[in-house]
């Protein structure tokens, strides 16, 4: 399984620098689903960087249904999030972000069932706290790939834990497969100058 898979276009995912974190989708109910992204800093001209999302029904985006506008903001990371109501529910759709004249790497979504609907299973996955400084989480390449196939592709996937940690120490000894102690560094990630962040401005600069 090489890279990590794209359950929207199933193809290998390809990301873009347009949208350095990606994109993402969650909070679903019935009927509406909040969407997330994050823009190149680069495409602030002073006033923010105009931004538009469009989910559709289809991969192919013949049938948008919803298609809103925003600006991603310095005061706010240059993110932005749209909660998109006028949903079908225990629909699957399909979304992309536009900014810059690039379009975002495809994504697929789905809406909950209705609170009495009667359904005949629900595959949850989940993960736990990860330190970003240790690396990649092969979990998430896990996921991606087991949505490539209809027998282990899941509803919904739960974050329980941690992403960015407080500390700036990137050098504690882990397991590895082979039962030795071994310190894991990642280039580029053990000069952080903020140890122990407090504040939320300490936390997004990590």
């Amino acid at each position: 399984m090489d890279g990590p898979f794209s359950a929207a276009t199933r193809q290998t995912y390809v990301p873009s620098p347009t949208f350095p974190c990606g994109i993402m989708s969650g909070d679903p109910t019935a009927r509406a689903i909040v969407f997330w992204t994050r823009v190149d800093p680069e495409l602030d001209g002073g006033d923010g960087a105009p931004v538009v999302l469009e989910v559709a029904a289809d991969p192919d985006f013949s049938s948008i249904v919803a298609s809103v506008e925003g600006v991603a903001r310095a005061a706010r990371d240059h993110t932005v999030s749209f909660d998109v109501g006028g949903l079908e529910p225990a629909a699957t759709y399909f979304y992309r972000f536009r900014a810059g004249g690039e379009t975002s790497p495809l994504g697929r979504t789905r809406t909950a069932p209705e609170r009495e609907a009667a359904i005949d299973r629900a595959r949850v996955a989940w993960f736990s706290c990860q330190k970003w400084t240790h690396g990649f989480f092969t979990a998430h390449h896990d996921l991606s790939w087991m949505a490539a196939d209809e027998a282990t592709d899941v509803d919904v996937v739960l974050s329980v834990g941690d992403y960015v940690y407080n500390k700036a120490s990137n050098n504690q000894p882990r397991l590895n497969a082979e039962g030795e102690w071994v310190t894991i560094l990642v280039e580029a990630r053990n000069d952080d100058p903020i140890d122990g962040a407090v504040t939320h401005d300490e936390y997004r600069r990590k």
